[in-house]
């Protein structure tokens, strides 16, 4: 699902190069929302199929999508 941040109330307008795509995960106040490029070099952050990860395709990097920490690969420690 891709949303623009228009789409997701409370989420704070961030500055470019997003361009609005969003890895959005849980409801209510257990909602997170993440930008869905890598921190490390702008690729396109994809979801495994259990939900717990984004990886990117680019260099490998994994991240916890519960708090956004680096699991492996490179680049920062969290997803923005």
């Amino acid at each position: 699902m891709k949303l623009t941040v228009a789409e997701v109330p409370g989420v704070p307008e961030a500055p470019p190069p997003w361009d609005g795509s969003a890895l959005v995960v849980g409801e209510g106040p257990d909602r997170r929302v993440w930008q869905a490029r890598c921190p490390h070099a702008g690729g396109p952050l994809r979801c495994r199929a259990d939900g717990t990860e984004a990886v990117c395709p680019w260099h490998g990097a994994r991240f916890r999508l519960a708090d956004g920490r680096k699991v492996s690969g490179p680049g920062p420690e969290r997803l923005e």
